[in-house]
C-alpha cells in the first residue's frame, strides 16, 4: 500500500545517500593522495563552476582506483541510482 511504497522510496533514498557519501569519501582519499587538503578543497570548488576541472578531478580518482585494481563504476552506479530514485 502507500505506507510500503513511501517506507521503501525512504529506504531507497538513504541507500542512495549511503552510496554517494562512500564515493564521496573514495574519490577525496584519492585526490588527497597527490595533493594537500587545502588543493584538494579548492579543486573541488573550482570543479562546481569548471566542467574542465570536474572531468580533470574525475581522471585523477579514476587513475588511483584503476592502479589498485577497482572500477568505482562498478562498485557504485550512481547514474542508476539516481534514475531509480526519480
Amino acid at each position: 500500500g502507500p505506507v510500503a511504497r513511501h517506507l521503501q522510496r525512504r529506504l531507497d533514498d538513504l541507500l542512495h545517500a549511503t552510496d554517494l557519501a562512500r564515493l564521496s569519501i573514495l574519490r577525496f582519499i584519492a585526490l588527497s593522495r597527490a595533493k594537500t587538503k587545502t588543493e584538494v578543497m579548492r579543486s573541488l570548488d573550482e570543479a562546481i563552476f569548471n566542467p574542465a576541472v570536474s572531468e580533470q578531478l574525475q581522471e585523477e580518482v579514476e587513475q588511483y582506483w584503476g592502479k589498485l585494481g577497482l572500477d568505482l563504476n562498478l562498485v557504485f552506479d550512481a547514474d542508476r541510482d539516481l534514475d531509480r530514485a526519480e
